[in-house]
């Protein structure tokens, strides 16, 4: 018995669908529960599955459209014959006209007229003439007819109220151009101004009013972001180990974070926020100790060093930037606190096995942006990884 292959019903309100592919070609032998063809509409694609075993008749050909429930093909017994297509929804004939059989028009009465009785001579037809079409009539405002300078009479639609801007004011006024270029945005010139132009009072006086107000808006939605970067502390230890060994002599004992301190200076100096005294927050086992230090930058290692181990030499208050070491705590990472009006604050965990420590920035995003941020983290790891020179 023959089993049909149909179009299924995918839900969604499915119409439709396309008949995509088909897998076997036209005579081949199908298995029960075999893909024999996919199916597309718009939000999926199907594979229609073979019912019975038999021989695959393709009916409806790849690249068709079909309805929902439509004989894509069938699928036969060996030495079925193949069974007659049904007439669907969507192939459905036109029906024919029945034939009427044609009746001859029956032939006009002669009258015979009796002797003496004139002929009436036949009626005339009345030639109508042909029918002129109404005007139509637009509505139009009369504003407009002012314009033009054409008398106008009353018509439907002259008392209809436009609430739009196109038809507000009066009929000669004149459109002026914005006070300066770009002046609906503040900040941003758009054009180049007209010679001449004299600018209104509401303009700026110049640009600098401009970039101020720009400034102002963005530290009003300022933010403070943090971002980290995995640092191989070992050249830096190397370098440490043969400080101590030879400064011993003179007193002065540096410690990793004074080598971690120098390359975050060194970083600074070379980003648009350069300059200032640094601040420096050691965290050891039973205290917190802290100190800044101004002018790293053109202090040695030994130098800085120096001044860290004599508590600084500038108030901790006026530093711009800290750095918060918790390097012998065991801390794998830790996010620093920025406070106090500083432009960037530091945190250097503690290093692990393979001697790589993390270093978090938290920054103010109306001073720094993410790829500023980015750029110094990634020189202040270029600083601590390389050759001990630049350090010293």
């Amino acid at each position: 018995m023959a089993v049909s292959v149909e179009l299924p019903d995918l839900g969604r309100d499915m119409a439709g669908g396309l008949v995509a592919e088909w897998y076997l070609p036209d005579g081949a032998a199908v298995g029960a529960g075999e893909p024999v063809c996919r199916v597309e509409c718009a939000f999926v694609a199907y594979e229609v599955e073979a019912a019975e075993s038999g021989l695959l008749r393709i009916r409806r050909p790849a690249g068709s459209i079909e309805r929902v429930g439509e004989v894509l093909g069938v699928i036969l017994e060996p030495g079925e014959a193949l069974p007659h297509e049904e007439p669907s929804s969507r192939h459905v004939p036109v029906a024919e006209a029945p034939l009427v059989p044609e009746v001859p028009e029956p032939e006009p009465e002669v009258a015979l007229l009796e002797p003496g009785v004139p002929e009436l001579e036949p009626e005339q037809e009345l030639e109508l003439e042909p029918e002129t079409p109404e005007a139509v009539v637009v509505p139009f405002p009369r504003r407009f007819a002012a314009v033009a300078a054409v008398e106008w009479e009353m018509a439907p639609g002259d008392a209809v109220e436009f609430n739009t801007s196109f038809f507000s004011g009066a009929v000669d006024e004149v459109t002026h151009s914005l006070p300066e270029a770009g002046g609906s945005i503040p900040g941003l010139p758009l054009w180049e101004p007209e010679e001449g132009h004299q600018a209104s009072p509401a303009a700026p006086d110049g640009a600098r009013e401009r970039f101020q107000r720009i400034s102002d808006e963005a530290s009003a939605s300022a933010q403070v972001l943090t971002m980290s970067i995995d640092i191989d502390l070992s050249e830096a230890a190397k370098l440490v180990s043969v400080c101590q060994r030879e400064w011993q002599k003179h007193g002065v004992v540096p410690r990793i974070e004074d080598a971690a301190f120098r390359a975050i200076c060194l970083a600074i100096e070379t980003a648009d926020l350069a300059g200032g005294a640094g601040g420096i927050v050691i965290a050891e086992s039973s205290t917190d100790v802290s100190c800044a230090v101004g002018n790293v930058a053109n202090k040695t290692l030994r130098e800085a060093a120096t001044s860290r181990a004599a508590g600084g030499d500038t108030p901790f208050e006026q530093s711009t930037w800290v750095l918060v070491s918790l390097f012998g705590l065991g801390i794998a990472a830790a996010a620093p606190r920025l406070d106090g009006g500083r432009t960037a604050a530091f945190a250097l965990a503690s290093p692990g096995r393979d001697g790589c420590a993390a270093l978090t920035m938290a920054y103010d995003s109306s001073r720094w942006s993410e790829g500023s941020a980015g750029r110094l983290l990634s020189r202040i790891r270029e600083l601590l990884e390389s050759p001990c020179a630049p350090l010293i």
